[in-house]
């Protein structure tokens, strides 16, 4: 994976996901899909983290 990514590029790419899928916020109290992003994209322990609670939890 490449990066670190753009902090720009990767929020329009959270508004386009909004925008497909009719959410009406990227971060609202219950989520930040910005803060996920950036971190999932740019922090590879964040990342393994995640992909270990989605695989523990047959998410994937």
């Amino acid at each position: 994976m490449n990066g670190p990514f753009d902090t720009n590029k990767i929020n329009k790419a959270v508004v386009n996901l909004t925008d497909e899928l009719d959410i009406k916020s990227g971060s609202n109290g219950e989520m930040d899909l910005y803060l996920l992003m950036r971190s999932y994209l740019n922090n590879s322990d964040v990342r393994k983290k995640i992909n270990k609670v989605l695989s523990d939890n047959h998410c994937v």
